[in-house]
């Protein structure tokens, strides 16, 4: 895959190739505990360390930051989430060099769980986020993405939480065709 502007190279990827990608690390902070007169309320921050390769296509380069609002609630062994967010992604200098501008995002995203034991659950969420760019006209790259994942979450224990997810653009088209998503998350 390769993005080329005005003969500038502004992103590339190779395909079949497995990568690290940025790392991004969030902090949490309940506003409200769900309880009968509604669902429960949090506010988020995460800073995406550049950990990835912006060279190889799995990473912005720089440090990507968003604030965003979680809803949360639940019914029996089913929960039901939502959540907004505003993501400032930092400029990387091949779009930079390319004459490409990229925007800030805004992301709405809902989501089913169901618990099929007391550690194991299917996951199955929504993610609509505006687009990259306005600066070249491919449907790819200038129009909403909408995000469909399904995968499975185990309780590990003492706040830990393994993640296994598959996921696909619906509208653009955008990335690769199938991408996986593996997570481990720790609690404190």
């Amino acid at each position: 895959m390769e993005l080329r502007n005005d003969g500038i190279t502004a992103y590339s990827m190779e395909e079949d190739t497995i990568l690290f990608a940025d790392l991004p690390v969030t902090l949490v902070a309940r506003v409200r505990e769900e309880d009968d007169a509604g669902p429960g309320i949090a506010a988020r921050i995460t800073i995406e360390i550049p950990t990835g390769d912006e060279d190889r296509g799995s990473g912005s380069g720089g440090w990507d930051t968003s604030a965003g609002v979680l809803f949360e609630g639940s019914i029996g062994r089913w929960t039901w989430t939502a959540s907004a967010d505003g993501v400032l992604v930092d400029q990387p200098d091949s779009f930079a060099d390319a004459g490409i501008t990229i925007r800030t995002l805004l992301l709405a995203s809902g989501g089913l769980e169901y618990r099929l034991t007391n550690r194991t659950s299917l996951l199955l969420r929504l993610l609509l986020q505006t687009p990259l760019t306005g600066d070249l006209p491919f449907e790819e790259i200038d129009r909403e993405i909408l995000d469909i994942g399904v995968g499975l979450a185990h309780d590990l224990g003492r706040g830990s939480l393994l993640r296994l997810g598959f996921h696909e653009d619906a509208i653009a088209a955008t990335g690769t065709d199938l991408t996986v998503y593996a997570g481990l998350s720790f609690g404190f």
